[in-house]
């Protein structure tokens, strides 16, 4: 075919990796933009067996044996690799309905075969010196037309978007090339003849045309997809690039030139905003893509991350580098629901990135001069692109998506290498590396939607806690963002994680934090500012009773004040203080008592992480002030989680799988009264199973996690015991919940089941058995609280030990552990995915609540992996 030069688009993109090759001094250039899904093809195991899951136990044992957080990912990635084989291909569509039109691409791929089958067909015959019959004639002209319609389809997508966009046709000189080529072979193929004409016509104008449209098919930028993460599916409109050396290509190299890419693309030089027509054109992507969302339904959709924050401060020309999204589905529908509409929500997606793509092409070609301009200056002249890096990142999520990026490169230079000596191919200009030793992917980001799966704490928090809270105002130019909630939520689970996991750019983080606490409603707008989301807590935290612990924060900075208001708002919703007098009353006063006296807090607060010290000589005095009240809170979890697992043990319900040991004493005689009670309530109360009734009672939480691992644990190995009796979630409150039939009760009203089956036996119970505790009824709940003040550690107080709840929806499947119904351990990971998700957003006890149901599934594994003991 005939040759092409480079088109104004394309060299406007390898000059920008020529500008990081200068900056980096690494080799850059751009990739062939392959369009990619990543999927996982298990050939030992077939979805219908379903109890073939062994995989799961020999991953989890895996990542529980590694020691080091930062290598799991490589553990999971090495194992499924024993099991799975990861495969690369094009993106595709989801039981796409009978008879609807295929992809574009699948169109031009069907017809570019056909054409080869053409020219194969005519140059045969021509070589065995057959004659074309009239019906052979007829049949060729059929097929070719179906070639010339796919290319005319082609021409006329990229014509609408060109004329929608008011862009020149010089300025896309390929659209015009391909529509000439086109146009000569029109007029050639109702002039063939023979076989000679059939074959000039394949390898001629109709060959050159389809050449150029499938060149402006791959773009100026690629689709991603994953569906290999565990935790969330990932799709990614971007422009991938690729680094050569004859060195070894480090990790820290790759994220800089990756990071310089998106920063250069996507940035400019933000004062002159040099850019803006690339922003204009990615908010009217995220306008159509939330328009798209909410006819699916059950959908939320939102932009995230420092673009987000930046519309939240009303300072949205701050926003840097590419715009990251969610797509939250409504975790709380059916599994078949669920999947029905991530099909629906895959396709659309699917269909409209491919679409930006090709807008993307004529946009980028309009505006390459403009963006050639912007790069004439030297690299040390040039503006400073990412300098926090997105200090919103979202980090696990590029971390996941990362390791994908060498079989992406593989993939694109397959398709490369698969086009034939006349189709274009760049010239290379750096002649002393035609063979490089090294080569890795690395990319220039513009869009990220990602997508939580159902089964994970995740699907249910950001529903849950970020859906509520999404807006959509003109000073956010209509673009879907969280509220202000999110951001000091997300800052705080960062922070306060490094507390524990080591982590980079905190000074930014601390003092980002700091700013956003001291923001004012500019705008004036009633609803969406600072002051409301921070009455609301305050609402909460006082409705509550925590008087002493406002009172503690009530002269600190503004900062701090609206700060701690957030978080002792997610200790009442952590702890339940609002429905627990006796704990909120403890707490109330150890707060007050830390933080009374000059020096207390931080002497309770103890040495900060070696991370956390690196960060102090960056912070103002201010931010310092914010930081010491984060570490507060920090001790202040886990102060009270080593409470709750004291009271386990005083009430007799520690879990000492390893050793045997059984609660003796006083914590004997508190475990057999619950026991007792619970025993009684079940078979010999209303509830006796000889009995049918049209209820079910349930042992949930944390009592039926403790069931479960004590049950579990003549199959599981040493380290797996060890682990659970450290991290599970220990029995604070024995949890009893009476289950509605979903059909014979489907209208039950919680107080006429309580009357009718609870208020008489309960009586009885009382007056027979005279327990060491009172039952206290609110609405479909009684509490049950121990008459006598426990000490537990330093803390005396009347507890809450149990609960009985009336629930009118579910219908859960039980188990039966030494003579109790419990949930079985599918519905309990449920109940506590649930719990993570939606009780509070404290970020100890959200981790606590997570690692009990990763727990959970991995007991679990050892039941349903088709394995009997003997």
């Amino acid at each position: 075919m005939a040759k092409s030069s480079m088109t104004a688009g394309e060299t406007s993109l390898q000059a920008i990796a020529n500008k990081v090759t200068e900056v980096t001094m690494l080799k850059v250039s751009l990739a062939p933009q392959t369009d990619t899904s990543f999927m996982l093809k298990a050939p030992l195991i077939h979805p219908m067996q379903a109890l073939e899951n062994c995989y799961q136990k020999v991953i989890r044992e895996a990542v529980r044996l590694e020691k080091n957080p930062e290598k799991h990912r490589d553990v999971v990635s090495s194992k499924l690799n024993e099991y799975f084989l990861l495969d690369a291909g094009e993106p595709g569509l989801i039981n796409s309905p009978e008879g609807s039109d295929a992809m574009l691409e699948e169109s031009f791929q069907t017809a570019s075969e056909l054409l080869s089958k053409i020219k194969y067909i005519a140059k045969t015959s021509i070589d065995s010196n057959m004659v074309i019959t009239a019906e052979e004639m007829s049949e060729i002209k059929n097929q070719l037309q179906l070639v010339m319609s796919t290319c005319q389809n082609v021409v006329a997508e990229f014509e609408e978007i060109r004329l929608t966009m008011g862009v020149d046709i010089e300025s896309i000189s390929i659209l015009s090339e391909a529509s000439n080529y086109l146009k000569n072979a029109l007029v050639e193929m109702n002039s063939i003849t023979d076989w000679k004409s059939i074959l000039a016509l394949t390898i001629g104008n109709l060959r050159n045309a389809m050449g150029l449209l499938e060149r402006m098919l791959e773009g100026l930028a690629c689709v991603q997809i994953f569906h290999v993460i565990d935790t969330f599916y990932l799709y990614r409109l971007l422009v991938r690039y690729r680094i050569e050396s004859n060195d070894p290509i480090s990790a820290e190299d790759k994220m800089k030139v990756s990071s310089e890419l998106t920063g250069i693309l996507n940035n400019g030089n933000p004062e002159a905003k040099d850019r803006s027509w690339l922003a204009d054109w990615l908010k009217e992507k995220m306008r159509n893509i939330d328009s798209d969302l909410k006819q699916l339904g059950d959908i939320h959709f939102h932009l995230k991350g420092g673009r987000a924050l930046e519309y939240v401060r009303r300072l949205p020309e701050n926003g840097r580098n590419d715009w990251d999204t969610s797509a939250l589905i409504n975790p709380e529908l059916s599994a078949e629901q669920w999947y029905s509409k991530f099909t629906s929500l895959h396709n659309l997606l699917v269909l409209r990135l491919r679409r930006y793509k090709r807008e993307y092409f004529v946009l980028i070609n309009k505006h390459a001069d403009y963006l050639l301009e912007t790069l004439d200056v030297k690299p040390n002249e040039q503006p400073e692109m990412n300098p926090d890096a997105n200090l919103f990142e979202d980090d696990e999520l590029e971390a996941a998506a990362e390791e994908f990026d060498e079989i992406d490169l593989r993939v694109a230079k397959v398709n490369a290498n698969s086009q034939s000596d006349d189709d274009y191919l760049p010239s290379l200009k750096n002649r002393e590396m035609f063979f490089p030793k090294d080569s890795v992917g690395c990319k220039a980001e513009l869009i990220d939607i990602g997508i939580p799966r159902r089964d994970t704490v995740q699907a249910f928090s950001h529903w849950h806690h970020i859906g509520p809270g999404i807006i959509r105002k003109e000073w956010t130019a209509n673009i879907p963002v969280p509220d202000h909630r999110y951001y000091i939520d997300e800052y705080l689970m960062m922070i306060r994680d490094a507390f524990e996991v080591p982590a980079k750019k905190l000074e930014k983080r601390i003092s980002r934090l700091a700013s956003f606490l001291t923001l004012g409603a500019e705008d004036n707008d009633p609803i969406c500012n600072m002051d409301t989301v921070i009455q609301h807590a305050r609402t909460l935290v006082s409705e509550a009773g925590l008087n002493k612990s406002l009172a503690a924060i009530a002269k600190e900075p503004i900062a701090v004040q609206r700060m701690m208001t957030i978080l002792f708002e997610e200790f009442v919703m952590a702890y339940e203080l609002d429905k627990r007098p006796g704990l909120r009353g403890s707490f109330d006063d150890f707060v007050a008592k830390i933080s009374a006296t000059p020096g207390t807090m931080e002497q309770y607060i103890g040495a900060y992480p070696d991370c956390i010290n690196d960060a102090l000589v960056h912070l103002t005095d201010n931010d310092k002030v914010v930081l010491k009240w984060i570490a507060f809170s920090q001790a202040l979890s886990n102060t009270f989680q080593a409470h709750l697992r004291e009271k386990a043990s005083v009430f007799g319900f520690g879990l000492n799988l390893s050793t045997g040991l059984k609660p003796i004493g006083s914590a004997l005689e508190r475990s057999t009264a619950l026991k007792h009670f619970i025993k009684w309530l079940y078979s010999e109360s209303v509830f006796n199973p000889a009995d049918e009734l049209e209820v079910q009672f349930a042992i949930a939480g944390s009592f039926a996690a403790f069931l479960h691992a004590d049950y579990a644990s003549t199959r599981l190995p040493a380290d797996f015991i060890k682990q659970l009796e450290e991290e599970l979630d220990p029995v604070d409150v024995i949890e009893i919940k009476v289950f509605c039939h979903p059909i014979r009760l489907k209208d039950a009203k919680p107080d006429i089941v309580w009357e009718s089956l609870f208020e008489t036996p309960l009586k009885s119970y009382c007056e027979q058995y005279n327990p060491p505790f009172d039952i206290q009824r609110d609405g479909n709940t009684a509490y049950i609280v121990w008459r006598e003040n426990i000490s537990i550690g330093e803390m005396s107080y009347k507890p809450l030990v149990a609960r009985i709840r009336i629930v009118t929806e579910g219908w859960p499947q039980l188990s039966y552990v030494w003579g109790y119904p419990v949930l079985s351990l599918s519905d309990l990971i449920q109940e506590y995915f649930l719990k993570a998700g939606t009780q509070t957003e404290e970020f100890k006890t959200v981790k606590s609540l997570s690692q009990t149901a990763n727990l959970l599934k991995g007991i679990l594994t050892y039941f349903e992996a088709g394995e009997l003991n003997d």
